[in-house]
């Protein structure tokens, strides 16, 4: 049921800011979904745009969210958005460990993390930690994860990306550039499984970047619309710097 106009309180005098807020909340949960490399620093730029909306509309926060139709996460998911917000060190640590992307199942999981380690808790990490190590195990074989200690594949990150890198490989064996990056890191080289899914889609075919133009008109144009002029007089002094420095 909807709120009474006569109850309703103003969310904030800064409402130019809460329209540019909703944009860029967008943009980052279109980020998230589109690019599987996004998956950390899409969450971080995302929950800090939630927290920030929070302060800004207070008691009203989720008033605000369902009139503007920001309606794509449920309570549970919003709680954990927050404590990554509030703690973004903590967060980009769980959210790399973590083998699945639910919101309001890493907040269940890992919240003894975000609010300080006990005695009592520590035997939950412990399975946790075993669960994640276990499933990259699976993935790429206990052999070929103890072969990467030493080298620029042996964190978390790393393993988590090359089994991202790996799907549709059949059950036990690696495809040939998964297999190449592992033989690299082990000779001593220094590759980076992130980088390479970056440059590749999940299917393993490299990307066709849009035009410069296409892109602005899809994913900018409405910020530039509700930027004021002193933000746009910025962007435009950034970008001439960009054109006119040396290569």
């Amino acid at each position: 049921m909807s709120m009474p106009a006569e109850n309703i309180v103003p969310l904030t005098t800064d409402v130019g800011r809460l329209d540019q807020l909703k944009v860029k909340i967008l943009t980052a949960r279109e980020r998230i979904e589109n690019d599987e490399g996004a998956w950390v620093e899409g969450t971080l730029e995302l929950a800090a745009l939630m927290l920030e909306a929070s302060n800004l509309c207070k008691t009203q926060f989720k008033y605000w969210l369902k009139r503007v139709g920001l309606t794509h996460w449920c309570e549970p998911d919003l709680h954990g958005l927050m404590w990554i917000a509030r703690k973004p060190d903590i967060g980009r640590e769980v959210l790399t460990e973590a083998p699945y992307r639910s919101y309001q199942r890493i907040w269940k999981e890992y919240k003894h993390r975000f609010r300080g380690q006990s005695k009592s808790v520590l035997a939950p990490v412990t399975r946790n930690r075993t669960r994640a190590m276990h499933h990259r195990q699976m993935k790429l074989g206990k052999e070929v994860i103890e072969s990467l200690k030493g080298t620029s594949l042996e964190s978390v990150a790393e393993l988590d990306q090359l089994i991202m890198l790996n799907r549709g490989a059949p059950r036990g064996e690696l495809l040939p550039n998964v297999k190449k990056l592992i033989e690299e890191a082990k000779a001593g080289n220094h590759v980076s499984a992130v980088s390479e899914s970056n440059r590749l889609n999940v299917t393993g075919k490299i990307k066709h970047l849009p035009k410069l133009q296409d892109f602005w008109r899809k994913h900018a144009t409405a910020v530039w619309q509700r930027a004021s002029s002193e933000e746009r007089i910025q962007f435009v002094e950034y970008l001439t710097e960009l054109v006119t420095r040396p290569k």
